[in-house]
């Protein structure tokens, strides 16, 4: 019935008439009083309503497609499906086996081309596509042979047309080769691929960081690919760090990803405050790879407990967990390393859950409080907008909690033209007599 099938349905009932047509091959028809016709296929036949007009009518509309087997017919759809799913399962399963037990593979040229046409690897051995037309290989990949590869004329398709690559984007190259230069480089299944011609059809990224890095990588290589799957390269969708994080089980993903990102960057900031990460508006735009923000977490356990309490903090006057979580592990941070695990260490502790308290809830403060200040400025969408606002919201907290451990009010949030990022603002305590 087209693209638009049941659009003038309640939904509730469209989705029933779609499970009829499209799981259990039954023929929905509309009739001329804007009702549906459904019809089994053996002889069983009803009229539903379009629109369900309440509980009652949806009712009817159930009772009305039990009445020619509507449950039987999809419980028995759904044991095909699933006795199709094991068998293609069992069949893989099959494969699998007799690959693993097959004896290392040589490549058979086709009929067509001379033997001599295919390069072998250092060890003699050369990874086969199913097909019998493209190859891969292992190789050393050096600059020289990088530039070589780069200076090639491109891939010609059948038509004569070339294969153009797609502007190359520097940033891409340049966060490549700094994760050349950290050694984080590591051989994967997608690499270079080379058109039957020579053209490079993709992995011009990855060539021109190999000549800007000076480093000789292992990659693999896939020739003789016809030039016109260029089309086909690339489409999809590209894992982010919180999806691998995702992957190795963690929680939170996106906002434990984001405050690590902060934290990385803070850290950076830190060691050299006039260096390349001085200007904290620019961290969102900061690349941080994967095995970085492992880095980060494996020093900042306790960033994932942080994702948690942010996202509390945070809540009712949504602002940003990230934000927040990175805030609680740098100041509670500063206080052990301060203090360690004595009396003054627990005061501040304690002032430290005072001051969440205060942001969280904004129960029982005043007007001018650092915590109310901030809590305002930010519900009223004054908290940055823009990729920055991560980093202001955690400079604001910052400012917010030094103003509070020294006994100021505050009545707005403001910041200097050019203000630099913060550490935790930690003075000497002051408790009170016992």
């Amino acid at each position: 019935m087209g693209q638009q099938r049941f659009h003038d349905a309640d939904p509730k009932i469209a989705d029933l008439l779609k499970v009829c047509e499209d799981e259990l091959g039954w023929s929905v028809t509309k009739t001329s009083r804007g009702s549906y016709k459904v019809n089994n296929g053996a002889g069983g036949q009803v009229t539903v309503s379009r629109t369900a007009g309440g509980p009652n009518r949806l009712n009817n509309v159930m009772k009305a497609l039990e009445s020619i087997g509507f449950t039987p017919a999809k419980e028995q759809a759904e044991t095909e499906r699933e006795a199709d799913r094991q068998g293609r399962l069992a069949k893989d399963r099959v494969k699998v086996t007799q690959l693993a037990a097959a004896p290392p593979a040589t490549f058979m040229p086709p009929p067509s081309s001379p033997s001599d046409a295919v390069p072998q690897s250092g060890t003699g051995r050369v990874l086969v596509v199913a097909d019998g037309e493209m190859w891969t290989e292992t190789i050393n990949v050096t600059p020289e042979m990088a530039e070589e590869m780069l200076t090639r004329p491109p891939a010609v398709l059948p038509g004569g047309q070339r294969v153009e690559q797609r502007p190359l984007d520097m940033g891409h190259v340049a966060k490549l080769k700094a994760a050349i230069e950290r050694g984080e480089w590591t051989l994967t299944p997608q690499g270079l691929i080379e058109a039957p011609d020579g053209g490079i059809l993709d992995g011009q990224h990855r060539l021109n960081a190999i000549l800007q890095s000076g480093k000789t990588l292992r990659m693999r290589i896939t020739r003789n690919v016809p030039p016109q799957t260029f089309y086909a390269l690339d489409g999809g969708k590209k894992r982010t760090v919180a999806n691998h994080l995702s992957t190795m089980g963690e929680k939170n993903t996106n906002h434990l990803q984001s405050a690590l990102k902060s934290l990385h960057c803070w850290e950076q900031w830190s060691a050299d405050p006039d260096g390349p990460l001085a200007g904290w508006t620019n961290w969102s735009r900061k690349d941080v790879s994967y095995p970085q923000t492992q880095d980060v977490l494996a020093r900042w356990p306790q960033m994932r407990e942080a994702v948690r309490d942010g996202s509390n903090m945070m809540r009712q006057v949504k602002g940003i967990p990230a934000a927040a979580a990175v805030f609680l592990v740098l100041v509670d941070a500063t206080i052990k390393q301060t203090y360690g695990d004595g009396p003054d260490a627990t005061f501040w502790q304690l002032k430290l859950r005072e001051f969440v308290q205060a942001v969280q809830t904004g129960e029982m403060i005043a007007r001018n409080h650092p915590a109310y200040t901030l809590r305002e400025w930010i519900r009223n969408g004054s908290g940055g907008a823009g990729p920055e606002k991560r980093e202001k919201q955690l400079l604001a907290l910052l400012k917010a909690w030094k103003a509070y451990v020294s006994g100021k009010t505050t009545a707005i949030v403001k910041f200097a033209p050019g203000e630099s990022m913060m550490t935790p603002y930690l003075p000497r305590p002051v408790r009170a007599a016992t």
